[in-house]
């Protein structure tokens, strides 16, 4: 098998971020979002709940100015979407990250919450697999907004409480 170098949707100089849909751990594939339990239960990882959230590394966040649940809004070549912003120092620096799942269009009003990220993906295949490449877009991302992200801990990149030692 003849190894090839990925190929990316979008010119990197108009998208400068690599745009990573995930599978929500809660929701999945989105089939579950019209259950308001489910939209309530936090996210493993971020604690995020009630909507779409976009990861962000922390550095990344910093030069653009963008705190703990801004407004972003994120655009490809196939369209652009909105969300709370979620510092998240797993990401890396040039990549955007977002779990898929919410923002149906026609999936009762819980179902219908959020952003879904799927909308703005490059329509390429994987050649071996004929699967859609889900991390083949790039995308701008720009702070458009003040606003609050829904979790239930605190920020992930809060430093710890000190712990005291006997």
């Amino acid at each position: 098998m003849k190894n090839t170098a990925p190929q990316f949707d979008g010119e990197a100089g108009r998208f400068p971020f690599y745009f990573l849909p995930f599978a929500s751990q809660l929701l999945y594939d989105g089939s579950l979002a019209h259950l308001p339990w489910l939209q309530e239960m936090p996210d493993p990882m971020s604690s995020a709940m009630w909507s779409s959230w976009i990861e962000i590394n922390p550095t990344t966040a910093k030069k653009m100015s963008v705190q703990q649940g801004d407004i972003l809004e994120i655009a490809s070549q196939h369209g652009k979407l909105q969300a709370h912003a979620l510092i998240a120092p797993g990401i890396a620096p040039d990549t955007v990250a977002m779990p898929i799942g919410q923002g149906h269009e026609h999936y009762t009003r819980y179902g219908n919450r959020g952003a879904n990220p799927l909308a703005i993906l490059a329509p390429l295949t994987v050649a071996e697999t004929s699967g859609l490449a889900w991390a083949a877009t790039r995308v701008s991302v720009s702070r458009v907004g003040l606003g609050r992200i829904v979790v239930f801990s605190g920020a992930l990149n809060e430093k710890p409480p000190e712990i005291m030692h006997r």
